[in-house]
């Protein structure tokens, strides 16, 4: 069992792309058996990867914890 850190954010990288990215770090990085793990998803609005970085960060939050993993925060911007 690990202990986690959960990022969310957005990011504008052109004219109409957006990327949405939600990360998980471990508290503790080199610790047997844990890697940080990251989700993106390219979107066309801001509205839509908002939206899209809270489902990520929602779903990468329960994958952690379904595999017996703490979430110690939980941060967007």
């Amino acid at each position: 069992m690990g202990e986690f850190r959960v990022w969310g954010r957005v990011e504008h990288i052109g004219p109409h792309q957006f990327v949405a990215i939600a990360s998980a770090v471990p508290v503790a990085p080199g610790a047997v058996g844990e890697s940080a793990d990251v989700r993106l998803q390219m979107l066309p609005n801001r509205e839509g990867a908002t939206l899209a970085r809270d489902i990520l960060v929602k779903d990468l939050g329960e994958a952690l914890q379904l595999r017996g993993d703490r979430i110690v925060e939980i941060e967007t911007d």
